[in-house]
């Protein structure tokens, strides 16, 4: 009867472990950085110039609240990924990190914080 009672505890315990927080702990930033297509997707998504997969369509719903929140939905995990992912577009993709900061920012007031800490990084 103990091992049975164990059993279920693990089986539980895994699922609630192994379950993401969010559609957004499963995605692998750096397939997306190489794959151009699949970047350009999400990029025209949110810049509203193409269609959105579901995920690009979550991607868009949340920035608000990474933007003007200061991300305090995000986890630590999340928060790295993002800084990632702009020290990415900053160096690889300029002209559309400007357009993205034209449409979400345009008035630069959100995304300097996550430039500062992408310096001091």
């Amino acid at each position: 009867m103990k091992s049975v009672i164990l059993i279920c505890f693990l089986g539980v315990a895994t699922v609630v472990i192994a379950r993401p927080k969010t559609p957004f702990d499963n995605i692998n930033i750096e397939e997306i950085f190489e794959n151009r297509r699949l970047l350009l997707g999400y990029i025209n998504c949110i810049l509203e110039r193409g269609n959105c997969t579901r995920a690009g369509k979550d991607l868009k719903s949340s920035l608000k609240n990474v933007l003007e929140e200061n991300c305090d939905k995000c986890s630590e995990d999340q928060r790295k990924s993002i800084i990632k992912v702009i020290n990415y577009l900053v160096s690889s993709e300029p002209e559309s990190w400007n357009q993205l900061k034209s449409k979400y920012d345009p008035e630069g007031k959100y995304l300097i914080k996550y430039e500062a800490k992408m310096e001091s990084n």
